[in-house]
């Protein structure tokens, strides 16, 4: 389990939607805006080690 604290960042979370096609489609169905990212970065990063530790390395 990851030791860094993660917490939610706009920029990092649109960098990562251009890597990764769930977190993309996520978004744009949700309205690809703040709030839309904030709910992807709950549901598919927080908790998931991968996730999480490709998020970091943005």
């Amino acid at each position: 389990m990851n030791t860094e604290e993660i917490e939610f960042d706009l920029v990092k979370m649109q960098r990562f939607a251009e890597r990764d096609l769930l977190i993309k489609r996520m978004a744009e169905e949700l309205g690809n805006d703040e709030r839309a990212y904030k709910v992807v970065f709950n549901s598919e990063v927080v908790g998931d080690s991968l996730m999480e530790n490709t998020y970091l390395s943005l």
